[in-house]
């Protein structure tokens, strides 16, 4: 039986993929179906470069199910390869003047499909600066656009504080009274998501009831504290660090 066997051009998994294809449609097309024909017919129409790839299955194939084996085993450790040049290349990516949400598009158009969406969320999350970190990682349950959204909100708020402090020279009662402002800015932003999560899951209050009998009293600091740090200027209790204006308590 004739095979025109399609030409291996590129190492990609996406182009490997479509080589298998064209190869299966070949096999109909001159009605192939044992195995060890494809596994041969595969072999021939592989290059060297791919062939070092699954090198220890060309020297060793199993005694049943070859083709498949080298059809999977190619297209998984190429995948890995592909996934780790992708991911080294958006590690090198930086914010800079973006948007987060531009950011994250960015970084979308340069993984293409290759890169699944959890990795891309770590990826984004750690391009941005700390302190937006340190908010977004309350929201990690929403929609990585949505995320994003908020992320462009906040970002916005707190660029415009550190302007302030630095362009215009702002007294220390100043700066303070910026960063109060500012909490209460991104509370507005956060407060709204917590809450309709909280509302859409009928769950939720009863959990937050069985929670709020059950543990123990926090030893850690409070979301302002952990947030802001010693620029915190409200303080929720229980907290490890309660702010020295207990009129900000709450």
């Amino acid at each position: 039986e004739s095979l025109d066997v399609p030409k291996y051009i590129k190492r990609t998994v996406a182009a490997v993929d479509l080589w298998f294809i064209q190869m299966e449609s070949q096999f109909a097309i001159a009605g192939i179906t044992m195995d060890s024909a494809k596994y041969h017919y595969a072999m021939s129409g592989l290059d060297f470069q791919a062939l070092k790839e699954v090198r220890d299955i060309v020297r060793n194939p199993p005694e049943a199910g070859k083709y498949e084996k080298l059809k999977t085993e190619l297209i998984r450790r190429l995948s890995i390869s592909e996934e780790g040049k992708v991911r080294q290349l958006l590690a090198r990516e930086e914010l800079g003047d973006r948007k987060p949400s531009q950011f994250l598009r960015h970084l979308s158009n340069l993984a293409g499909t290759s890169v699944p969406e959890s990795l891309l969320e770590t990826i984004w999350m750690g391009g941005l600066p700390r302190n937006l970190q340190a908010i977004l990682a309350d929201l990690t349950d929403l929609e990585l656009e949505k995320m994003a959204e908020c992320a462009d909100k906040i970002h916005k708020t707190t660029t415009g504080l550190q302007v302030a402090c630095f362009a215009l020279q702002t007294p220390a009662s100043g700066i303070e009274e910026l960063i109060r402002v500012t909490n209460a800015m991104i509370i507005e932003l956060v407060n709204p998501i917590n809450t309709a999560r909280e509302s859409s899951d009928p769950r939720a209050q009863r959990r937050t009831q069985t929670r709020s009998r059950s543990r123990s009293p926090s030893t850690g600091p409070c979301w302002y504290h952990r947030t802001f740090g010693d620029r915190a200027t409200r303080c929720q209790s229980p907290c490890t660090r309660q702010s020295g204006n207990a009129a900000n308590r709450l």
